[in-house]
């Protein structure tokens, strides 16, 4: 039960804040295998057997009360004249569905089947998988250094959305981010660029590391204490 929670809360929170179920477009392919489809003509003798049951049975209720009242027997030789005739074809339609398979072929009923073209999607959908994935990758570092574990996705949100600026320095390529205006955020936002820094990691394709800072800061790198903030 715990797994099927998390797995719901998981498509809830993509759902949400990656747009997991969204398309990106609306192409489609046509099918070429044979496909089976529900049988047409099978639907239109299920209509067809379901008239003649419901007047069946709205001729028995008028047979009921032309009883209670004690009507002459006319009245009851025409409605049984007439369920006769409803319970001949009703039988009639009956053997006829009976020997009828449920599916056929699409090229039995003349139409033509498409499918939507979800390469796209499929190739989105990694990179959206992969950037979660990254995001609670982050969320690990971050949380030695936020001290409320409640909202420390909200604030890993409002951080990966500060703005910065990019300057060569040496061998680093340095990105100076402006500092969140709240102080605890500031904090966190500092020690997870400690966290970062401390793994030297190359930009791609060139021999600059990655230097993260916090704009008017030191950054530091030494986990959130929840003794140290109440002393």
């Amino acid at each position: 039960m715990i797994n099927r929670w998390r797995q719901e809360n998981f498509f809830t929170y993509m759902r949400q804040h990656y747009a997991l179920d969204a398309l990106l477009g609306y192409g489609a392919d046509g099918v070429e295998e044979e496909a089976l489809v529900p049988n047409p003509r099978r639907k239109e003798l299920d209509r067809e057997i379901r008239q003649p049951k419901a007047r069946i049975r709205g001729i028995k209720e008028q047979m009921g009360a032309l009883a209670a009242e004690r009507a002459n027997r006319k009245g009851f030789r025409s409605l049984r004249r007439e369920v006769r005739d409803l319970g001949q074809t009703l039988a009639a339609r009956k053997r006829e569905r009976a020997g009828m398979p449920h599916q056929v072929s699409m090229s039995q009923c003349d139409r033509h089947l498409d499918r939507l073209n979800l390469e796209k999607k499929v190739l989105a959908d990694t990179i959206k998988v992969a950037a979660y994935n990254a995001e609670a990758w982050l969320l690990e570092r971050l949380d030695r250094h936020h001290e409320d574990s409640r909202d420390i996705r909200e604030v890993l949100r409002i951080l990966i959305r500060l703005k910065g600026r990019l300057r060569f320095q040496g061998t680093d390529l340095v990105v100076n981010l402006t500092p969140p205006e709240t102080s605890r955020y500031r904090r966190a936002l500092e020690g997870l660029c400690g966290e970062l820094n401390r793994l030297a990691t190359p930009f791609p394709g060139t021999p600059y590391q990655i230097h993260f800072t916090v704009a008017g800061a030191q950054v530091h790198t030494t986990p959130f204490s929840p003794v140290g903030a109440m002393s």
